[in-house]
Formats: structure tokens, sequence, C-alpha cells
């Protein structure tokens, strides 16, 4: 039977995709058009009472970005375009549903802090188009600049922001995990210093294992890769105790990208993490304890391994926001 994917691509386009056993077919379900219906869609899709929901992180009347819905058969309509200023502008992460209500996060608006542009918001939208700004960040202490998509934890929504935190990493802050309420209060679980922890968790959010928080920092973790750390995978507690779970170097360096989770087809269950490096899109495998294996792909499109045991290992499931360990057998 046929698995349908369906996903926002950076290239402004909703897709889908058709994966039989050998073999793949790829038709595209809305093209964007740069203008009022938006552009740039980066992150995931939700699906909701039928319609795909998604952000884009311009176009829009003010070119701020808009909040979208569109069928699987390809109709779109814009749902809320942002207006920057004291709204949201820039919308970068995917949106939850919390009770019908959407949320998510812009990167910047909220305000006139962060040179004039908007520390960025935490906002919710009604499926009809109703917007409210959940909480307009200030660009100090409290984090400024989120980018991931949030989690949900019991009555909290949990996120990242990219910088603010403090005044280290040059002044500007080198990022938090924090939480946010639907009724607007907000706390900085972690702030995350620079050097040997980790800094910023750019557009990479946490998820959620037993109770504790995991996610990563492009830098950070040491002193290599220039003088600002090659990047972390990081724990950190819902009271605030964080632990440096992995350090990179050099040969594997800068992850962009958030946990999630993997169900191969040969049956063991792995939890990856995307990296860039040099252009280069590259899968790793860890467990709790910082160990690693790497899968990355060659210049000439080969595959290559590097192996070592895991008897331990994390599976995320994306879409129910939960993750649980698993036993993995043998070598991967």
């Amino acid at each position: 039977m046929l698995k349908s994917i369906l996903a926002a691509c950076a290239a402004a386009v909703v897709f889908q995709m058709a994966a039989p056993a050998n073999a793949a077919t790829e038709r595209a379900i809305y093209a964007f058009k740069n203008g009022s219906d938006g552009a740039l869609p980066v992150s995931q899709l939700i699906a909701m009472g039928g319609l795909l929901y998604g952000t884009t992180e311009a176009g829009g009347p003010t070119h701020s970005g808009t909040v979208f819905a569109v069928t699987p058969k390809g109709v779109e309509h814009v749902v809320y375009a942002f207006n920057g200023g004291s709204d949201g502008s820039l919308p970068r992460a995917g949106l939850i549903d919390v009770g019908g209500l959407l949320y998510g996060t812009t990167a910047y608006g909220g305000g006139t802090g962060c040179g004039g542009a908007g520390c960025g918001t935490v906002f919710s939208v009604t499926p009809d188009g109703t917007e409210k700004i959940v909480y307009a960040f200030k660009g100090g202490d409290d984090g400024y600049q989120p980018g991931a998509t949030l989690l949900r934890v019991g009555g909290r929504l949990y996120g990242t922001t990219t910088d603010g935190g403090g005044t280290g990493c040059g002044g500007s802050g080198c990022g938090t995990v924090f939480w946010v309420t639907p009724k607007g209060d907000e706390k900085v679980v972690y702030a995350f210093a620079g050097g040997s922890d980790g800094s910023q968790p750019e557009n990479a959010g946490v998820i959620d294992v037993s109770g504790t928080f995991y996610g990563t920092t492009v830098y950070g973790g040491g002193t290599g890769c220039g003088g600002n750390g090659c990047g972390t995978v990081y724990a950190v507690t819902a009271n605030g105790h964080e632990n440096i779970v992995y350090a990179f170097s050099g040969n594997v360096s800068f992850p962009y990208g958030g946990l999630f989770g993997d169900d191969c087809r040969c049956g063991k269950h792995t939890s990856y993490l995307r990296r860039r490096q040099r252009r280069r899109q590259s899968l790793f495998q860890a467990d709790r304890r910082g160990r690693i294996a790497l899968r990355h792909h060659g210049h000439r499109g080969r595959e290559r391994m590097q192996r070592r045991r895991l008897r331990h290992g994390l599976f995320g499931d994306h879409r129910r926001r939960r993750i649980r360990r698993l036993r993995i057998q043998g070598r991967q």
C-alpha cells in the first residue's frame, strides 16, 4: 500500500510523495507565487480538519509571512498574513494544534526592540484567521528570535530562541530554552552560556524524553571550529538542570536541525539528527550516553557509515510529539 508523505518545500512548493517498495513518485500540490499567497514555506505541515496548515517565512501584503491552509487537491488560502511591527514577522517554524487553536512563533515582530525589527513572538491563530500575540519577546534575559516549532507538555508550550538569555556570545546572548502558557506567562528554563556549554539553538526545538528535554545547538561545546565550538546535543530538565550529551568536533559539526525519529525498514528503531557541514546534509544516530554513529553522503552520493555499537537509542514520533527509549540490537 502506498504511503503518502505531505511536506512544505523550501523551494516554495507543497508536494506529495507516494513511496511504493522500489520507486517513488512526486507531484506538486501547490506552487507559491511569491505574492499575497506567501513565499518560502520552510517548515513542516500539520493536518487539521481535512486541511494542511503551514507557515511561509515571506509573502503576504507586507512580506512579513503568512499562515496558510491547502487542501490535498491543491486549493490554497491564506489564513492570516502578518504585519510586522507590534504583530509578528517571519514565521520560520511549524504550527501545533492546541484545542483547535494553532500556535507558532515568529522570529521577529512584537514591537520595536532588537534593532527596530522586534524580538519575536509566540502567537495563536484560529482556523478562520483570528490571530493573537501570546507573548512578545523583549530581547534580553527572556530570549530573542524564536525559530523552532513549539512542543506542548501539559499546559505549557516549550521552545527555543536563537539569541538572548543574557549578554554572552558577543552581547546578543547565546540562546534559551523557554516555556510559555496560552495565557502569556513566559519563563526561561535555561540560558546557554557558550564556550564549553552550547550556543544558539537555531531553528531547533526540543523533544521530551521522560520529562527531560533534548535538543541541539549550532555552536558551543568547546573552542573548535574557529573558536565558537562545533555544536552540541544537550539535555535539560524542566527545572533548568542542563548537561551536554555530546559535543561535536570538526569532522561532524554545526547541527542546524532538530532531533527527530526514524523507523527504518529493517525494523530497528533509531534516532537521527540532521546536521549541515560544507553545504552537505548528513545524519547521525546518538544515544543518551553520548555515543554516536555517523551516517552521511560522500561527494559521489555514496553512503558511508561510521560503525559503532549502540545498544540503546531514542526513537521519536514527531506527529505525537513524544519519544520513547528502545533497545537496539547489534551493530548499526
